[in-house]
């Protein structure tokens, strides 16, 4: 029972970091310029690419991270 806890918190871990991921490589490089360009007045454009190889990689991290720190709390208690 301690593994199913910990592979479902791991799962959640993944999904979290997956989401962290894309908002911190995707999401604000584009949103930043825009707000600096719209309190500066001016114009541009901005673009971000991202690859689903970091998001497998940061599902994976997440994931080992999260599955860790439940199994080794459920093992003490």
């Amino acid at each position: 029972m301690i593994y199913l806890k910990s592979v479902l918190f791991g799962v959640g871990g993944a999904a979290l970091a997956a989401v962290l991921w894309i908002t911190v490589k995707f999401v604000l490089p584009m949103f930043v310029p825009y707000v600096v360009s719209r309190i500066m007045g001016t114009g541009g454009a901005s673009g971000a690419r991202i690859t689903s190889d970091s998001i497998w990689i940061a599902a994976l991290v997440g994931f080992t991270i999260a599955f860790a720190w439940e199994w080794l709390r459920l093992r003490t208690t």
